[in-house]
C-alpha cells in the first residue's frame, strides 16, 4: 500500500482500525435506523419506530458515559488495555455480525416484529457499547505505537484513513446490495 509507505507496522495497524471502524459509524448511523423503521412499521406502534431508536441511542450512550471512566481507569492502572481493547472489539463485532442476519428474520407479522425490533435495538447498543469501549483504548495506543515526533503525522494520516473507510466501505456495501 503506497499511501502508507514510510510507516512502522504498528503505525500502519493503528490507521488501518481507524479506516474500518469509520465504516461501523456511517453504516450504524445511516442504514440501520432505515431497517428498524421498516421493521417498526409492522409493529403495533409504527409512529414510534424512530422515538424508540432515540431511546435506544441515548440508552447506549448513558451506558457508555458509565462505563468510560471506569474503563479508563481498569485500562491505566490495571495494564489491561490491550485485553480490554480486545473485550469491546469483541462485543462491537458480534453484535455487528448478528445484525448483519436481522434483515432475514421474518417480521411481516406485529409479534414477529416486535421481536426482530427489540432484537435490532439490543444489538444496537451492544454494538455502540463495543465500538466506543475500544475506541476508548484505541485513541490511547497511539503513544504506544509511534515517537512524539511522528504522532500528528500518524494520527493525521489516521484520520484521513478513517475518511477513507467511511465512504468506501460503505460504498461497497450499497453496490453489493444493488
Amino acid at each position: 500500500m503506497g499511501l502508507l509507505k514510510g510507516y512502522t507496522k504498528e503505525e500502519k495497524s493503528w490507521m488501518l482500525y481507524d479506516w474500518a471502524n469509520s465504516a461501523h459509524s456511517v453504516v450504524i448511523v445511516t442504514i440501520l435506523p432505515i431497517f428498524y423503521n421498516t421493521v417498526a412499521d409492522f409493529t403495533a406502534n409504527p409512529a414510534s419506530g424512530m422515538n424508540t431508536w432515540g431511546y435506544a441511542t441515548s440508552i447506549a450512550m448513558l451506558i457508555i458515559a458509565l462505563m468510560a471512566p471506569v474503563a479508563g481507569v481498569m485500562g491505566d492502572f490495571k495494564g489491561a488495555r490491550k485485553r480490554l481493547f480486545t473485550v469491546f472489539l469483541v462485543v462491537g463485532v458480534l453484535a455487528c455480525a448478528a445484525l448483519a442476519v436481522t434483515p432475514m428474520l421474518p417480521f411481516e407479522t406485529q409479534a414477529m416484529a416486535e421481536k426482530v425490533g427489540m432484537t435490532v435495538l439490543l444489538l444496537y447498543i451492544a454494538s455502540q457499547i463495543g465500538f466506543s469501549g475500544a475506541n476508548l483504548y484505541y485513541d490511547s495506543f497511539l503513544t504506544d505505537i509511534t515517537t512524539e515526533d511522528r504522532m500528528d503525522r500518524v494520527s493525521t494520516m489516521g484520520y484521513a484513513m478513517g475518511y477513507i473507510g467511511g465512504s468506501t466501505i460503505p460504498l461497497v456495501g450499497f453496490l453489493v446490495m444493488a
